[in-house]
């Protein structure tokens, strides 16, 4: 991705700005992918791919302001381009994705009070179709998320036990019923996120991450532990785990549930 960025300092705030000439969308599956996100109703259609054209008018441009006050972190940050995202039109004999204009305002703190931290980031999303008249496209919605971390030291012995839990939210802003499951934008509309870390030695730590959708009623857990056998040489075992009721998103995926090892060298 080519971009330009740019920072300056003026006693305790920070400037910065970036600008990017050449949009570039998230990649998302294959139709033919055990990942594919997109109903079996539209495999057999042709796509016709919509991405803005190169000129100046849509160059991607984004500005942040950041300082501390008494030990707490914050910015507020502004960006304009477009959405990674899709909007899927559905045609008689062929599917339109076109990404979209995207504003969003955002703004986000930090602090922490000894092993406690907490944070907390929001963000403003403003699509082009704020007055929601177009079905296929986003509308505007606000997301945030709240977070604690603490870690307890020499829990048992000298075991260490890391802990990280989020709550994640996202609002339709005007307010409306237009939340649609099937919409990525979407997927974490009520979401509790946690990660744990268990050090048991220097070398030896287990993990869990977690993801539970309240609202779709949904889970995706991934315990791992991993061990530093000698130097420069790591070795991880774990797995991937998706619950979900039936026709849920995790759920949809859950023949692609695994066990997993790598064992890695650095040299």
């Amino acid at each position: 991705m080519t971009s330009l960025r740019g920072r300056y300092y003026l006693g305790n705030w920070t400037f910065e700005g970036a600008v990017i000439p050449v949009f570039e969308q998230n990649i998302l599956p294959v139709y033919n992918s055990r990942w594919n996100i997109f109903p079996q109703s539209l495999i057999s259609l042709p796509v016709q791919v919509k991405k803005p054209s190169t000129v100046i008018n849509n160059a991607q441009f984004a500005g942040k302001v950041s300082s501390s006050f008494s030990g707490w972190d914050f910015s507020v940050s502004y960006y304009r381009g477009f959405e990674k995202f899709p909007s899927v039109f559905v045609k008689s004999n062929s599917v339109i994705m076109e990404y979209r204009s995207l504003q969003v305002i955002g703004g986000d703190f930090a602090a922490s009070f000894d092993k406690l931290g907490i944070r907390g980031e929001a963000g403003y999303f403003i699509t082009d179709d704020f007055e929601g008249k177009i079905l296929e496209v986003s509308d505007p919605y606000l997301l945030y998320v709240l977070g604690l971390d603490y870690k307890f030291s020499n829990l048992i012995s000298e075991q260490d036990l890391y802990i990280l839990c989020q709550w994640i939210q996202i609002l339709p802003l005007p307010e409306r019923d237009s939340l649609s499951e099937s919409d990525l934008r979407y997927l974490f509309k009520r979401t509790v996120m946690l990660k744990a870390d268990w050090s048991f030695t220097d070398y030896t730590k287990f993990s869990l991450q977690g993801i539970w959708r309240l609202h779709a009623e949904d889970i995706f857990l991934q315990p791992m532990l991993s061990s530093s056998l000698a130097d420069g040489l790591n070795l991880e075992i774990g797995a991937d785990l998706l619950y979900g009721k039936a026709g849920s998103f995790f759920e949809s995926f859950k023949d692609n549930q695994r066990v997993f090892a790598k064992l890695k060298y650095n040299f």
